[in-house]
């Protein structure tokens, strides 16, 4: 368990409302690590020296701005992750979470520690707790009297569980589950160190308005560096013991003659779980994986705006055993679709992994039989509309040749691009709109216009999907001084991707635009979790390209030590 970290106010801009909003509608583990960079922006960071070597944590790369994947550049040098058997995204239910991960008994090593927190003052309250760590062979959990954490680094899950009391009767408590990324949860590590760094060549961070302190201490609270440590880092230690001095204070002090690891998997599991656990600069962790037993004590020492004069962590460990059990998931805990009230994109998202959202997906069979029906009947929009929907669905029609939908879909949209302007019919109109609207938000330059086309649009029940996801996806590539000087700054377009998701929920281009809405404003825990259900269970999935592999690709290259050796 993390002693609780205070903020780190950087003097960046917060996140946005949309990542506020996010927070309600899909479950976040709120982590002392999230307390810590909550206020962070997610501003591009600038280049570096692709020469600078990170010890343990490999190099650090150039990235761009969040807009554009999750900050993640193609790089053909990296190789695929190995995936785990499926994913389990969070709307996995308990049972269905420990199907998934075939989970059975196995050797546990458990670990009992009294955690006692204080400033460096003396005289001050020491705050105890009593905590529980279970040390799997591909798994770490720690439970305190509150809540328990679950770092699952088979399934690459932080799984939180966290008793509740019920609205109606206060008497009754329930268990619920929330289920992030790993991934996401390095990432987010990872991004806030690069940004508040310079990626490496930032030593100095200004914090609150009167105070400055070393990099050094934030790395140490993400477990992460951009560039190796060039500082007064003295490392000391012996067959059972390990000191850390940095500017002349002990920041780590630890024994370790307790007992042994059983096994090099129970061993590589906890050094995963103390990377994202433990406050302790990398530079230091990378010498704990030299002892073969977890510490027996451990005192580690952390600096920020609410601790000026430091804060500390005393671990003692008060009994050890290796147990033979379960994976310690309890079967009652409630994935988020189980519980009362369910919010609306999360109801959505539940039928639509069901399949049973707005009657079921159409096949293209389906999509091309609605197509020829509309286009006998002379309804035009009725036939533009499937065209799209078959678009979005099959990732065809790039070429006119094929299919003879895509031909037939080319033809509808050329003769009726213009003949609709100015046009009294309200359908000729309104399909004209559409046509040059979507056009129009394939540029920069024309994305105001398209908006300005389509914004009488947007609040009728009629508007297909794929026009909202438009003006979304238009609405979000532009600049808020920009947008509000086009007059459309009203137009929000993470609200606008619900409603889209609403009507067609199995579009997979509305779940990579929601995604990227989420990344780019730091809601990075949301962004996976919708690229996830888009992976795990919507079968469109096929007709768009994800880059989120490659990201989680970089992520095992770049932070290695937040995941289990492969």
């Amino acid at each position: 368990m993390r002693f609780l970290l205070i903020l780190w106010i950087l003097g960046l801009s917060a996140l946005t409302a949309i990542a506020q909003d996010v927070a309600d509608e899909l479950p976040v583990a709120n982590t002392p690590r999230e307390k810590i960079i909550d206020d962070m922006s997610t501003a591009p960071t600038p280049a570096v020296d692709a020469g600078v070597i990170a010890r343990l944590r490999g190099s650090a790369e150039t990235e761009p701005a969040p807009e554009q994947e999750l900050a993640i550049e193609e790089d053909e040098s990296v190789k695929e992750p190995e995936m785990p058997l499926a994913l389990a995204p969070f709307y996995t239910s308990a049972p269905e979470y420990l199907t998934l991960r075939a989970a059975e008994k196995h050797d546990q090593l458990a670990l009992d520690y009294l955690v006692e927190t204080s400033t460096l003052d003396e005289g001050d309250e020491i705050r105890s707790e009593q905590v529980r760590l279970l040390i799997g062979p591909d798994y770490a959990s720690l439970s305190s009297p509150n809540s328990q954490k679950i770092y699952d680094f088979k399934m690459n899950r932080l799984l939180e569980i966290k008793p509740v009391k019920a609205l109606d009767n206060p008497e009754e408590t329930a268990l619920f589950l929330d289920n992030v990324s790993i991934f996401a949860k390095a990432y987010r590590n990872i991004n806030t160190v690069r940004q508040a760094t310079d990626n490496g060549q930032k030593r100095r961070i200004t914090i609150g308005k009167d105070l400055e302190v070393d990099s050094f201490w934030l790395e140490s609270s993400m477990s992460w560096s951009a560039a190796k440590l060039d500082g007064p880092l003295k490392i000391k230690s012996t067959d059972s013991s390990l000191l850390a001095i940095w500017d002349g204070l002990s920041v780590v002090s630890a024994s370790f003659d307790g007992p042994k690891y059983e096994n090099s998997r129970i061993k590589n599991a906890f050094f995963a779980y103390i990377h994202h656990a433990w406050p302790i600069h990398p530079e230091i962790l990378v010498d704990f994986y030299a002892f073969n037993s977890p510490p027996k004590t451990l005192e580690m020492v952390s600096f920020g705006p609410n601790q000026p004069k430091g804060q500390k962590q005393k671990w003692t460990l008060t009994s050890a055993k290796l147990i033979d059990a379960d994976f310690p998931l309890p079967l009652e805990a409630m994935s988020p679709v189980e519980r009362k009230p369910m919010t609306p994109l999360v109801f959505v998202i539940s039928e639509a992994v069901k399949n049973q959202a707005v009657g079921g997906i159409q096949s293209a069979a389906d999509i091309e039989a609605d197509f020829e029906k509309a286009q006998k009947a002379e309804d035009k929009i009725a036939q533009w509309i499937a065209g799209q929907k078959y678009i979005a669905y099959t990732g065809k029609c790039e070429d006119a040749g094929e299919s003879w939908l895509c031909a037939a879909l080319k033809d509808l949209s050329e003769d009726s691009k213009f003949a609709g302007i100015g046009a009294l019919d309200p359908k000729s109109k309104s399909l004209s709109d559409f046509i040059n609207a979507t056009e129009m938000a394939k540029s920069k330059q024309n994305r105001a216009a398209a908006l300005l086309a389509l914004q009488p649009y947007l609040d009728d029940a009629q508007t297909p999907a794929f026009i909202l996801r438009t003006a979304a996806m238009a609405r979000a590539s532009m600049k808020s001084a920009i947008a509000k000087k086009a007059g459309v700054g009203a137009i929000q377009a993470e609200a606008l991707l619900k409603q889209a998701l609403a009507k067609d929920p199995y579009d997979p281009h509305t779940y990579i635009g929601l995604a990227q809405i989420y990344a780019a404003n730091g809601a990075y825990e949301q962004s996976w979790d919708i690229y996830d259900v888009l992976r795990a269970a919507i079968p469109t999935v096929g007709a768009v390209q994800l880059k989120i592999d490659h990201a989680e690709s970089k992520l095992l290259a770049v932070g290695p030590g937040y995941f289990l050796p492969k």
